[in-house]
């Protein structure tokens, strides 16, 4: 195996008590070349400073997934800015194990990890970056068994994910698309068994996302203009597009604090998934593949997740963005929005 330079990326926006949990779990992984980039998204709850409580070791993490380990404490840590990360001409960054950057703004999902993303590749030289999201525990192969997979080819690597709350429950093992009705789903979700082979695929889960740092070369960052849902499929899409292989890999294993039977529903969530859906779908698919999904949506999807929302979930002030999100999305591929790699800037 040879030992690559990874920067591990993670997001956190009022999320303290699940980022340390996940942080714990990272410093005892046996993979030895790594730094993390943690990247605060203008948290309101105190999260900086429980963070760095727990770099002092002053706050201990409790976990079924682990014993805690207060001999890797403290953890010598970076505290600066966005904008001091992306101004600073030199940094000595000698000895820190943890580059904590501080947002002013919440920039969501995809250019929060791009703030982390252009810090890696300027000042760490990484070979490679890997997304992770905060809500995660892992295991201690699970960046070992990524990097074995690795070659030139191979653009983006994805972990095997189980649910926090049921371990021995598939979330994701891998991305399938079906483009004729506009679904992207999670290969095996809910399944104890099978998934057990190294295989190529459309796309992995950004939860858990190895990046090779060419890639960033050919396509740019993570398209921002989704903030949130879809930047994933859209990275993943984009770099097969550029002749890069997505790889998932049983090997490597986390857990996610997702719920198993029921996905929470909110406004800001229905919104950008719907009108990313549409983005999405319009960039990528075929006039025929698109024609198709049009047609399934209005006549299927829409009244399914009107029920979904309104009865099942009871979350009536989820709906009005629900509709804002579709006809969001539809203004959008009316202007005849199109992916424009240039405008992703590095």
């Amino acid at each position: 195996m040879v030992n690559h330079k990874v920067s591990l990326i993670i997001l956190n926006f009022n999320g303290w008590k699940d980022t340390i949990e996940c942080l714990e779990s990272i410093y005892q992984i046996n993979y030895p070349n790594y730094d993390v980039i943690l990247v605060d998204n203008a948290s309101s709850d105190n999260s900086i400073d429980k963070i760095k409580q727990y770099c002092k070791g002053k706050l201990k993490v409790e976990s079924s997934f682990f014993e805690y380990d207060k001999e890797n404490k403290p953890i010598d840590f970076l505290e600066i800015t966005k904008e001091e990360s992306e101004s600073i001409s030199k940094l000595d960054l000698s000895n820190k194990r943890l580059i904590l950057i501080k947002n002013k703004d919440n920039y969501g999902f995809a250019e929060g990890n791009n703030i982390g993303i252009r810090f890696a590749l300027k000042y760490l030289k990484s070979d490679y970056v890997l997304l992770l999201n905060n809500d995660t525990v892992v295991d201690k192969n699970f960046l070992k068994e990524m990097i074995n997979v690795t070659d030139d080819k191979i653009g983006i690597v994805g972990s095997k994910i189980y649910f926090y709350d049921s371990p021995k429950l598939i979330q994701s093992a891998g991305v399938k698309i079906n483009w004729y009705l506009g679904e992207v789903d999670e290969i095996g979700r809910r399944k104890k068994k099978k998934f057990n082979k190294i295989k190529e695929v459309e796309s992995v889960s950004g939860c858990s996302m190895l990046i090779n740092k060419e890639i960033f070369n050919e396509i740019g960052l993570i398209d921002n203009s989704y903030y949130l849902y879809y930047e994933d499929t859209d990275f993943c899409i984009r770099a097969l597009k550029k002749g890069f292989k997505v790889v998932f890999t049983p090997y490597s294993k986390i857990w996610h604090k997702t719920s198993v039977t029921s996905r929470k529903t909110t406004g800001l969530r229905e919104f950008y998934s719907f009108r990313n859906l549409f983005l999405f779908m319009n960039r990528y698919s075929s006039k025929i593949q698109f024609f198709s999904f049009f047609l399934y949506f209005f006549c299927f999807k829409l009244w399914f997740n009107s029920v979904i929302i309104i009865i099942y979930h009871k979350e009536l002030s989820a709906f009005t963005p629900f509709l804002k999100g579709i006809y969001n999305g539809i203004k959008l591929i009316s202007l005849k929005e199109k992916v424009d790699e240039e405008k992703i800037i590095m």
